[in-house]
C-alpha cells in the first residue's frame, strides 16, 4: 500500500479512522485494477463496519465508465439502504 495515494495509504489519518463511519457504505472494487489498489480497497472495505464491497471482475479502476449502469444499480441501493436506516 505505500505506493498509493491518498486515503488507502497507511500513513493517512482517515485509513485508521474508517472505522468510526456509521452510515451504508459500498466500495466497488474493479478486479482487473492494480493488485496494490485491490489490497488498499480490500483493506479499507475490511475496516469499515458493515461495508458491501462488491467486486466486479470485468472493471479496472474506472468502473464508472467500464460498467456505468452497474453503479447506477450500486448507488440506487446504497441510497435504498440509507433511507431505511
Amino acid at each position: 500500500m505505500s505506493g498509493t495515494r491518498g486515503s488507502g495509504s497507511p500513513s493517512c489519518p482517515a485509513f485508521d479512522r474508517l472505522g468510526e463511519l456509521d452510515l451504508p457504505c459500498t466500495l466497488l472494487l474493479g478486479e482487473q485494477d492494480q493488485p496494490e489498489v485491490i489490497r488498499c480497497n480490500e483493506a479499507m472495505a475490511a475496516r469499515i463496519p458493515g461495508c458491501r464491497l462488491v467486486r466486479h471482475p470485468e472493471c479496472d479502476h474506472f468502473p464508472t465508465l467500464r460498467a456505468p449502469w452497474d453503479v447506477v444499480r450500486l448507488v440506487i441501493d446504497l441510497r435504498e439502504r440509507a433511507q431505511a436506516c
